[in-house]
């Protein structure tokens, strides 16, 4: 009963003046009060759809762009085409009652009974037409979805993107524009494309059958824009190649302007960012406007072509001479105006594909980059679903970068690590350190050694069998030194997700000590962050990016460097919250107070693990590592150090 009132109270909001004067808001709660949008999703978008919530989507990828697409809305573009064929058949049945209404022999029940089902034919055709139309605005969708969620699932899967072929600038315009012009050419293809295809398998037997030469050189002339549209599909295709990397230095140049922009100030290099951006902008107007005005001649010639088929077919039938019968002439050009009406927009949709085909090729080439599934190893024999990780064996791991100086990053290591303890680990810049924990929380492969997980169930298996990858993915969290900020609210950039529970937000931000920080800012969650968090400040971000790993309730954290921004007392707190929070953690720091409070401290050297003990054992030892890292003043707080 409360939720049948709900809906009375939505639906009575709905007349609110308010609502009525904003087309927008009106649409979003109209949809939202009557349940439109989910009744409007067909089950092959809907299932789609769901997947780009799931962590390891398993979606169709075989590198064949277009017959991946077919083969997941097989079904939907099947009942398009269907849908068409009706319309098509339709009008041949339109066409067939209105020379029997014309025939002079009719009695008049005939005559009324034919005048009746033409009518009925064209009622029909309007539901048709309505049908297929809901399915071709759905299919825009589908493409839309298709592209972005195998965009989604790709970046996920992708370990350390190559920045000299993946520009961050590349990356956004492959999700944003791209998505819309492979969108645009599927619905440009289910709007005219598979009606002319239909109309011309169905309709133009009939027309050759009434006119005979007459009828085929009418549909040939129909065609005769073609050439010219491949001749600028292929300029338009060019031209997108140019505008496409344009948009990438372009969006590439801001973003990183964006980030730096205090630096930038500072050392008063505006003005060469401006011409920098200036001279972008410049070739990018240029390119478009040029790819722009190939489209208009286009387009002139497509919406003034319809009538030459037509003049065509009238002026071949008058010198010929093949068929002097005017029910036969004019039944002829309906059905042939029925197919200029798709095949004057033929050469719109080469030049939609020439656009399109840029962009996949720019998708298959991110979707045949090298990705995590590549590295993973078939599901380990024995069951660990149920399972939590317990430990986890270091066995002479080395890791050296690929495309690098071929120097080793990590040497020999030898470790095991009790999931449920609180470790910390110290090194020099450069030693390592954050590597090793990339290792640990499966970002990288091992270029040497085996990593092994260690379940309470008594498994043991390699990380890199893939139910044992993903399990230790769901167990543990990782958070990066280098913050990861999109520009959206502060909610949004905690949970990484829309429409998640406030509560469970606002405990992060809590034990992430955001609280206070919280207050002064006065849309609270809905604060944004501004790109890469230019709004925020160093300790802030730092806070944000710990508060995201504390979110996803993992029971076991990799925290590189989570508190050398943050105040004494503020350092304080969040240590006190880390130790009570998750089951354990590995810390890299350099913050005394934070490893005394540790169970344990690695030491790393120049990609080995020197030390390994208690660090109250390594302080009061004369001759370790890391009492001489102490002695040389590497920790961010003043020591009482006695030698």
């Amino acid at each position: 009963m409360p939720a049948a009132n709900e809906k009375v109270k939505k639906g009575i909001e709905m007349f609110d003046l308010a609502v009525m004067a904003n087309p927008i808001r009106l649409k979003r709660e109209f949809l939202a009060t009557t349940e439109v949008a989910p009744q409007a999703m067909p089950e092959e978008l809907q299932a789609e759809f769901d997947q780009i919530r799931e962590e390891n989507p398993d979606v169709l990828m075989t590198g064949a762009f277009w017959w991946d697409f077919i083969r997941t809305y097989k079904k939907h573009i099947s009942l398009l085409v269907l849908g068409r064929a009706v319309m098509t058949l339709l009008v041949l049945a339109a066409v067939l009652v209105s020379q029997r209404i014309l025939d002079e022999t009719n009695s008049v029940t005939a005559a009324v009974s034919l005048l009746l089902f033409f009518a009925l034919v064209q009622v029909v055709m309007k539901i048709a037409n309505a049908w297929s139309a809901l399915l071709q605005s759905q299919l825009l969708v589908c493409a839309r979805t298709f592209v972005t969620l195998r965009v989604n699932a790709k970046l996920l899967r992708m370990g350390q993107l190559s920045s000299a072929e993946f520009t961050t600038g590349n990356l956004k315009t492959l999700i944003s524009s791209d998505v819309y012009r492979i969108g645009d050419f599927f619905h440009a293809v289910s709007r005219n494309g598979i009606p002319c295809l239909l109309g011309l398998a169905i309709l133009g037997p009939f027309i050759v059958y009434y006119m005979g030469m007459a009828g085929l050189f009418a549909m040939c002339v129909g065609f005769g824009a073609m050439p010219l549209a491949f001749i600028l599909g292929k300029y338009v295709h060019q031209k997108e190649d140019l505008i496409k990397t344009q948009e990438d230095t372009l969006s590439t140049i801001i973003g990183e302007w964006v980030t730096n922009v205090r630096l930038l100030r500072f050392l008063g290099w505006e003005n060469l960012m401006q011409t920098r951006v200036a001279g972008h902008v410049r070739r990018l107007v240029l390119e478009a406007t040029k790819q722009h005005g190939v489209n208009l001649i286009n387009f002139g010639v497509s919406v003034t072509w319809w009538l030459f088929p037509i003049i065509a077919l009238i002026w071949a039938n008058n010198e010929l001479g093949e068929n002097d019968d005017l029910v036969m002439l004019f039944s002829s050009i309906w059905m042939l105006n029925h197919i200029t009406l798709y095949i004057r927009w033929l050469p719109e949709i080469v030049i939609d594909y020439a656009s399109a085909d840029a962009c996949i090729k720019r998708l298959n080439k991110l979707v045949s980059h090298r990705d995590i599934n590549d590295d993973l190893l078939p599901d380990w024999h024995q069951s660990v679903a149920s399972a939590k990780p317990a430990r986890v064996h270091l066995n002479n791991v080395s890791y050296r970068y690929e495309g690098g100086d071929g120097s080793w990053v990590l040497r020999n290591i030898f470790l095991t690590l009790d999931l449920d303890s609180h470790v910390s680990m110290i090194g020099k810049v450069g030693c390592g350190k954050s590597t090793l924990l990339k290792l640990l929380c499966a970002e990288i492969k091992p270029t040497e050694g085996t990593v092994q997980v260690e379940f309470d169930n008594g498994v043991i298996a390699d990380l890199w069998h893939k139910n044992v990858y993903h399990r230790v993915r769901s167990s543990v969290g990782y958070m990066p030194q280098e913050a990861y900020l999109s520009n959206a609210s502060l909610g949004i950039n905690v949970a990484l997700a829309t429409q998640e529970p406030e509560a469970d937000v606002m405990r992060a931000i809590r034990m992430a000590e955001l609280e206070a920080d919280l207050v002064h800012w006065e849309s609270g969650l809905e604060e944004e962050v501004g790109e890469t968090g230019v709004n925020l400040s160093g300790g802030q971000k730092q806070r944000v990016n710990l508060a995201r790993a504390l979110y996803s309730g993992r029971a076991y954290l990799l925290l590189d460097d989570p508190l050398s921004a943050v105040d004494i007392d503020t350092e304080a707190a969040l240590m006190e919250n880390l130790l009570a929070g998750p089951d354990g953690f590995l810390l890299c720091s350099h913050r005394l107070s934070e490893l005394k409070q540790t169970d344990r401290l690695l030491v790393l050297d120049d990609g080995r693990l020197v030390e390994d003990d208690d660090p109250k054992v390594l302080m009061e030892d004369p001759n370790s590592e890391f009492t001489r890292h102490l002695k040389a003043g590497d920790f961010a707080e003043e020591l009482n150090y006695e030698s």
